[in-house]
């Protein structure tokens, strides 16, 4: 009995060797990762004493396999993106109040704001009037942040009336906040002025011309006066000396004629006499003086009366 115990052993042994190295089936095999391979063997022998003996062997093996097939994909290492930060502070229009024909200069000032590249970079800029280039190109931004650089347009720009609208660019590329990248003002330049000429004011005198007397057919006077101005610098004494010794005779020349026109008029107005006058007889209608034989009025024509 011993004998056969100790054979049955070695011949589970034997059989459990050969299933740890057999080869196993796993080429569709999938999921899970690993499975549990239970094998059982069944021996029936007989005993000394004519009974039948039932001997089962489980082994338990265990099988792990990859979960993935082929080379697993690396990242590469990760790479800082490189960006500035570029900010446009303000531009110029030059000279402030233009004239048609002005030769005008823009000019702009910009700076970095922000950066993770060393300095010096290239930027690319660009100047426009009223939709068009009046300048661009890449500068030379020295750094460092927040240092403003200022550049000018490469050709004068002649003005022109009318409202113009200047705008300058800087680029965008890698610039993580391109809103501040553009700035734009608007200038006007005033049309040409008429020259003005000065008139001269022109003052009109209204004079007015008094008809002459009409004066009676038998009589007529004329009167000559003759003005003298007083020159400012003079002197009231210094004329009477001087300038009324040559208008003597003249002056005493037309103080006569005044007396004799004085009379005249006088005896004009003397009334009708109050006796009668065999001699003369007066005008009913004018009471001008007629001689005797005068049958009509010397001055008005008027009838001699009848007695």
């Amino acid at each position: 009995m011993r004998m056969k115990a100790s054979w049955l052993v070695s011949v589970l042994l034997l059989l459990s060797a050969i299933t740890m190295i057999a080869t196993a089936n796993t080429s569709a095999y999938v999921s899970p990762a690993s499975f549990t391979f239970l094998p059982s063997f069944t021996f029936t022998f007989a005993t000394a004493t004519s009974s039948t003996h039932i001997f089962t062997f489980h082994p338990s093996f265990t099988f792990i396999f990859p979960t993935t097939t082929g080379s697993t994909p690396t990242l590469p290492p990760a790479t800082a993106i490189q960006e500035t930060d570029w900010t446009v502070l303000g531009i110029d229009a030059i000279p402030p109040n233009p004239q048609p024909g002005d030769q005008m200069v823009f000019r702009m000032s910009f700076a970095a704001l922000s950066s993770n590249m060393p300095f010096p970079q290239a930027v690319y800029i660009q100047c426009q009037i009223d939709s068009f280039s009046c300048g661009a190109g890449t500068v030379t931004y020295s750094g460092p942040v927040g240092s403003p650089a200022t550049v000018t347009a490469d050709s004068y720009w002649p003005a022109t009336p009318g409202p113009h609208v200047l705008t300058w660019f800087v680029d965008t590329t890698h610039d993580p906040n391109p809103g501040n990248n553009l700035l734009s003002i608007q200038f006007f330049v005033q049309p040409p002025q008429a020259p003005t000429t000065l008139i001269p004011s022109t003052e009109t005198t209204q004079v007015t011309v008094t008809p002459p007397v009409t004066q009676p057919p038998s009589t007529v006077i004329q009167t000559s006066i003759q003005t003298v101005t007083q020159s400012p610098t003079q002197s009231s004494s210094g004329l009477m000396s001087t300038d009324l010794q040559g208008y003597t005779l003249p002056l005493v020349a037309i103080i006569v004629i005044l007396i004799l026109a004085l009379a005249y008029s006088m005896q004009k107005r003397k009334t009708k006499p109050g006796g009668p006058q065999t001699n003369v007889w007066f005008c009913t209608n004018c009471g001008t003086r007629n001689g005797v034989n005068d049958n009509f009025c010397a001055k008005c024509g008027t009838a001699k009366p009848k007695l």
